[in-house]
């Protein structure tokens, strides 16, 4: 009984660790991205859709060097 409430409860941890992980990876990260995506947005540069991604282009030319750590911010990272 006592082992498998141990199970139960590492199991749980596990998974709450894997997701907090997960959308931690996944998150903008504000503190870096905020400015640099205001302009952005300002200038409508990433205001697209991620299907037929008409500004993507502009959107990584906007966003320069932080593109890989500021897609997020915009919802125009690649899918895994």
């Amino acid at each position: 009984m006592i082992n498998s409430i141990r199970i139960h409860t590492a199991l749980t941890f596990s998974l709450l660790a894997f997701i907090t992980f997960f959308h931690l990876s996944e998150s903008c990260n504000e503190a870096v991205c905020a400015s640099i995506v205001s302009k952005c947005m300002i200038t409508q540069s990433c205001k697209c859709d991620v299907k037929n991604c008409t500004c993507c282009k502009e959107c990584y030319s906007c966003l320069n060097n932080l593109y890989s750590e500021c897609c997020s911010c915009v919802e125009l990272c690649p899918k895994p």
